[in-house]
């Protein structure tokens, strides 16, 4: 909630002296901002802003923030320039980046790790998005942030882990760790769930697919890596070692074995945190190496239920308060619960941070406030001004995650991953895993056809809906809203060359606008070029010769047409003109029989057309060249 209050605070941004007069700006407090324990923030302008697909808005801010935490140190913290020393209660500038995500069926907000190998790959937050997208076709990254804080100096015996948990879209990879966040995308309006105890059942599941993936049957898992009692099952899995080196473990032979040689995912992180998926491929009794897991079982409804070629997944799963949520990520301290200032918040140094939050309708916020840049400006928080910005910004609760040089924000804009924060590092840090806004277009089989150089047609078909409510699609082209007509829309009286930025988008049954993740750029076609002709003057030394053409669309190279000659009599010869110049020396070439010119244009970036010209230095002939290739 921002806190109404008129009054004034004076800071020096920069003072310059005029004889014995020194002069300072001075920034105005306004009548709305965020307090918290006598920390304020709030935005002076919006930089940037972009409406991106299903609704979500991202907006990098110019604000300003005070704490009045006694911080020993400097401006910037002390991992900063160490230029400027901290004085409380002082308005410092800051530059914070926000995505603003709607509580919708549509677009949900998912935690992404590299697991590839086995194990923990650290990766920017660009590539783990990329790598996201891979692993979930039909699925579209909208917008991301780092996530949580991590073994960044590989301490751990499978190195590189997150400090928490680790669960996406239901897939808990990791179950251990103090402090948590998690996300029920379930269209509730206490969605976040952050910093209560993590409780894991009693016992691992293991979990059966049918032929189309679905989960058919769960069963449970009591032990792990010893020989079960009767009745029960146990999972085998090797462990990494303090050196980081893998240690087989090797299944007995007495009871019945089912082994995954090749899973999916076989993801030890310690002795009691083990994820593993993948298919059956042995019933023999073997050494686990990496990438495999085994079930091992003295329960007839397991042996009953398993044998080679069975999808089994073995992993512990949520009770308690996070029960209900499809992904998670560790995380830090609370800053902000029920729309209060928790008092306890210990973060009392100026950092970079990342902040998770929820608004009261369930909309879920994400927060980068850039650091240790004091000379642009760009300070970092404490956790105070973090609380503060949460309650100018209308949320009820939020949490830090990892900050420093992980900070990192992006969003997709024009088809490409950009970096709208400036991260500390100077460039992109690789991090353990990151909060993905994430949804799924509806199929729709379009084609862009009949282009001309004023006319572009978009032909489009609705195959499947995907569960989005669509009373109709229209394309945003060049920012303008254009609907179907008979699944089609003809876009004409067009410049030649002009480039058209799509993208779709649907009215829903409320007659509500939503634009998705599917855009492109297309153009029109270019105007041929204009030849004139090829002018040939003669002078006392050479055969001088220059085309004269107009290509307002720059379609050719003109300018370096090979020209091809017949001279003295029967010999042949070429050159290129050069700045669509060239000459030859009378010396050889006395006689100048027959000329030909060749060169190629390009109406787009598809289709090249290749040109012959015969005699281009006669009128009569260019125009009939001009009418063989349609000139205009």
């Amino acid at each position: 909630m921002k806190k109404s209050l008129l009054f004034f605070l004076l800071i020096f941004i920069f003072a310059f002296t005029v004889g014995n007069i020194t002069l300072a700006l001075a920034v105005e407090l306004p009548s709305e901002y965020g307090e918290v324990d006598g920390a304020k923030y709030f935005v002076e302008d919006v930089k940037e802003s972009n409406n991106l697909p299903y609704g979500v808005v991202h907006h990098r801010d110019l604000a300003y923030s005070s704490t009045n935490s006694s911080v020993i140190g400097y401006a910037s913290g002390n991992n900063g320039p160490k230029t400027s020393t901290f004085v409380a209660d002082k308005l410092y500038e800051q530059q914070i980046n926000v995505l603003e995500v709607p509580n919708s069926s549509n677009v949900k907000v998912t935690s992404w790790a590299n697991l590839e190998g086995h194990r923990w790959s650290l990766t920017t937050v660009k590539n783990l998005s990329m790598d996201y997208e891979l692993k979930n076709p039909g699925w579209k990254v909208i917008g991301a942030i780092n996530g949580d804080f991590f073994d960044i100096r590989a301490n751990g015996n499978l190195p590189y882990q997150t400090s928490g948990v680790h669960i996406s879209n239901g897939e808990n990879y990791k179950t251990t760790g103090s402090r948590n966040v998690g996300l029920t995308n379930d269209g509730s309006l206490d969605n976040l769930i952050g910093n209560e105890a993590f409780t894991r059942s009693d016992n691992m599941s293991l979990s059966i697919y049918d032929e189309n993936n679905k989960i058919a049957k769960t069963l449970e898992i009591e032990s792990r890596n010893t020989i079960p009692d009767e009745g029960k099952s146990s999972v085998y899995y090797g462990v990494y070692n303090s050196e980081h080196v893998y240690q087989p473990i090797t299944t007995p032979a007495e009871v019945s074995v089912f082994v995954v040689e090749q899973a999916e995912l076989a993801l030890p992180n310690n002795e009691n945190d083990f994820y593993g998926k993948g298919i059956i491929s042995s019933v023999a009794s073997s050494t686990i190496k990496k990438g495999q897991f085994a079930i091992v079982t003295k329960n007839p409804l397991v042996i009953e239920a398993l044998s080679i070629g069975e999808k089994v997944r073995v992993q512990w799963e949520i009770v308690g308060a996070y029960k209900n949520v499809t992904d998670a990520t560790g995380g830090g301290d609370t800053l902000l619960n029920n729309g209060e200032w928790p008092g306890n918040v210990v973060l009392d140094a100026r950092e970079p941070r990342t902040v998770i939050g929820r608004k009261a309708d369930g909309s879920i916020m994400m927060f980068v406030f850039d650091g240790r840049q004091d000379y642009r400006g760009f300070h970092g928080a404490d956790g105070k001004e973090l609380s503060a910005m949460l309650k100018y910004y209308d949320c009820v609760e939020g949490y830090n995650l990892d900050g420093g040089g992980s900070s990192t924000l992006i969003i997709r804009k024009n088809g490409q991953f950009v970096v709208t924060n400036s991260p500390s590092d100077g460039g992109e840090r690789t991090d353990a895993n990151c909060l993905l806004i994430v949804a799924r277009d509806p199929d729709i089989d379009f084609e862009i056809i009949d282009k001309s150089k004023s006319s572009v047609t978009i032909d489009a078909t609705l195959v499947d809906s995907l569960d989005h409510d669509i009373k109709e699609l229209f394309v945003n082209i060049n920012g303008e809203k254009n609907t179907f007509i008979n699944n089609k829309i003809i876009l004409s009286n067009l410049e030649s060359n002009k480039e058209l930025v799509y993208q779709f988008g649907y009215t829903d049954s409320k007659d509500k606008d939503f634009l998705i993740v599917t855009q492109g750029i297309t153009k029109t076609y270019k105007q041929h070029p204009k030849i004139e002709k090829l002018e040939i003057t003669e002078t006392e030394e050479f055969w001088e010769f220059e085309i004269l053409y107009e290509d307002k669309d720059l379609a050719s190279a003109l300018d370096r047409t090979l020209v091809s000659v017949i001279y003295n009599g029967d010999k042949p010869g070429k050159f290129s003109l050069i700045g669509g110049k060239g000459k030859l020396p009378k010396k050889t070439i006395q006689t100048i029989e027959f000329i030909t010119i060749s060169f190629s244009f390009s109406v787009d970036s598809k289709n090249n057309v290749l040109v012959n010209m015969a005699s281009p230095h006669i009128e009569y002939c260019m125009n009939l060249n001009n009418n063989i290739y349609n000139f205009d």
